[in-house]
């Protein structure tokens, strides 16, 4: 999808996708910290639709920047590409063959206008005037349903071999600490514990994960629930109190103890390939994780509907023999992985179509 105000022409829905912007070396004022945040707005309102985290280091040429979570894009519907990058803000820029901006195809916003603050407002600003010299952007977009796109930070599966159990419609607890968790990974010295000291409920023990090392093969620093039969339509329902250890200090955002959920469906020779997995982007890393500084216990929910999606490329973009959803698997981790610092994880809920 080329140009930088454009027509929306798939069917109306959750999407997820990217934005790859072109830096002109035309632009005198870029430095090698050059740094912007982007987004989509609605022509008619101009309301913003969607917006990607602020990104550091962009360079000369082309840079491929996420857009956080799924966005609703309306068929028929007109929409500005739009980023904002120290010193100005530019919407509808029009990219031609060679990625540099064209002549009066797009507008801009001078300092005396919109400071640069890390930020796109929600709504759109007033037009300053135009320029055609500065950068191009474009977006590329993810199929309709709320399958994101692959990420890059995943746990590694359970087993193929894991016994997969029949998940009850009612209330009753897939999840409890520890029937429904794979206590052990691999062989040889475990960083798995169950831990009858830290606890948040009294009487009911916590999973504790330990620093993973050379002497250990669990490289994800992770703990699995057992694996339960979902189909499209399905509500699940997740839950984890988690605590860190208040002795380690990490400002990276996207670090500390985690929830997370993987989804399968067949890889087509009689066996499975992991389809989607969660969180997924910035947005569901801060909404699933708990950062190290964090004080006491700290409950994280996931609350999902399985997605109508018939996908024919499994998450690392195999291609498949068509197929939906059809298991899942609850998992716990801790980022980074060699951190010295314990994180424990109490009083576990699982729900498959609550009643």
């Amino acid at each position: 999808m080329n140009g930088c105000k454009f027509q929306f022409t798939r069917p109306t829905g959750q999407y997820s996708g990217t934005m790859n912007v072109y830096i002109s070396s035309a632009y005198a004022g870029l430095a090698t910290n050059y740094k912007g945040v982007f987004g989509i707005y609605e022509v008619a309102t101009g309301k913003r639709v969607a917006v990607s985290a602020q990104t550091v280091g962009l360079a000369n040429g082309w840079n491929t920047i996420a857009l956080v979570g799924n966005f609703q894009l309306v068929n028929g519907a007109w929409y500005w590409l739009a980023m904002h990058t120290p010193p100005l803000f530019y919407v509808a820029i029009r990219t031609s063959a060679s990625g540099v901006g064209v002549a009066g195809q797009y507008m801009w916003i001078s300092t005396t206008t919109k400071t640069y603050d890390g930020t796109l407002p929600a709504t759109l600003p007033t037009f300053a005037g135009t320029n055609a010299r500065i950068a191009s952007i474009y977006t590329s977009l993810a199929t309709s349903g709320t399958s994101p796109p692959p990420s890059t930070d995943q746990t590694t599966p359970p087993p193929a071999t894991d016994a997969t159990t029949p998940a009850p419609s009612s209330n009753t607890n897939l999840a409890a600490i520890p029937n429904n968790w794979c206590m052990t990974y691999g062989s040889g010295k475990q960083i798995i514990f169950l831990d009858n000291n830290v606890v948040r409920t009294p009487g009911k023990p916590s999973i504790r994960l330990e620093q993973h090392t050379t002497a250990d093969v669990n490289t994800n620093r992770e703990c699995n629930g057992k694996w339960y039969p979902v189909k499209p339509g399905d509500h699940i329902v997740a839950k984890c109190w988690i605590k860190v250890d208040a002795t380690y200090i990490n400002t990276d955002p996207y670090c500390g103890g985690r929830l997370g959920m993987d989804l399968y469906g067949s890889n087509g020779a009689g066996g499975i390939t992991i389809l989607d997995s969660y969180p997924h982007d910035g947005a569901q890393h801060t909404a699933s994780e708990v950062h190290w500084g964090t004080v006491g216990w700290t409950l994280r929910t996931w609350d999902i509907i399985v997605q109508n999606t018939i996908y024919t490329k499994d998450l690392y973009g195999n291609t498949i023999p068509a197929t939906p959803i059809t298991k899942m698997v609850l998992w716990l981790d801790v980022r980074p992985v060699t951190a010295t610092g314990l994180v424990w994880f109490a009083d576990a809920e699982l729900y498959i179509n609550p009643i």
